[in-house]
């Protein structure tokens, strides 16, 4: 559990900062990707593809750290 959260903001700190505010409005701020689109003014597929990216890297890196 711990270890588990301390890799993880370990690893946020390796995102982009557009990468990371990303995240933060889909899962914090619950917003749907239309509105992380408009926020960060690209459009949705760009939205879309940001966020994967950046959870493939946010999974890579947990997993890395957890070994």
């Amino acid at each position: 559990g711990e270890e588990l959260v301390e890799a993880l903001k370990v690893c946020l700190g390796t995102l982009s900062q557009r990468a990371r505010w990303a995240l933060e409005l889909r899962f914090r701020e619950k917003l749907s990707r239309a509105g992380i689109a408009d926020k960060l003014q690209i459009t949705e597929h760009g939205a879309k593809n940001l966020m994967q990216r950046a959870k493939h890297q946010l999974r890579k890196c947990i997993e890395g750290k957890l070994k």
